[in-house]
């Protein structure tokens, strides 16, 4: 299959160990990364990458999270950085978005589309992350991104989003990361508009 990954990350990570895996498996893999902030130059860029025909693609980008910190963020006298917001908005919805709507060009209804999110998107009564408004906001909005195209893409694409929870111990992050990869590479349209948690 023609696999690209959008945010192949770095060793002992999550998207670079699913290139290493698919890319053993005999799969064509294409890993596209960003640093740029302007949408229409990273559309242009994905453009030139992809195949002529995508089979999966993986949002794996974990970037944007703001606001984040306790001391500089939520408390009197600290202001908003609306530059920051804009930013994590970009990474997590206008991105993805945008890249989704290229790739369809060259999608048909055997294709799909996987969102990497977050739980911390989905659970309000958490004691973890409890300042990290940006990412889990990011997140559910990616969420909710991922339904809207599910429900309402014309070519029949099939798109879900995975809450994944790594833990960086060698036999737990294996156990899940192995969960994770096969859910990818042969889940069915049954996951279409759907969030599926693997390590909760």
């Amino acid at each position: 299959m023609n696999i690209v990954v959008v945010g192949g990350g770095t060793k002992g990570k999550f998207g670079y160990d699913f290139l290493q895996l698919s890319e053993l498996e005999g799969h064509n893999c294409y890993n596209f990364s960003y640093r740029d902030t302007d949408v229409d130059k990273i559309v242009s860029k994905f453009k030139a990458t992809i195949p002529e025909h995508i089979d999966i693609m993986v949002y794996n980008s974990n970037r944007g999270s703001y606001p984040f910190w306790a001391e500089t963020d939520y408390q009197k006298n600290c202001k908003i950085n609306l530059s920051a917001y804009y930013d994590t908005l970009k990474v997590h919805v206008a991105i993805p978005h945008a890249l989704c709507l290229e790739a369809f060009q060259n999608m048909d209804n055997t294709s799909k589309i996987v969102f990497m999110t977050a739980g911390s998107s989905m659970q309000f009564d958490r004691d973890y992350n409890t300042s990290d408004c940006g990412y889990a906001g990011g997140k559910a909005w990616q969420n909710h991104l991922m339904l809207e195209l599910a429900q309402n893409n014309n070519l029949g694409i099939t798109i879900s989003s995975i809450s994944p929870h790594f833990e960086y111990g060698e036999k737990e992050y294996k156990n899940v990361f192995t969960k994770v990869y096969n859910h990818i590479i042969y889940h069915n349209k049954d996951v279409n508009g759907k969030i599926i948690k693997y390590g909760e």
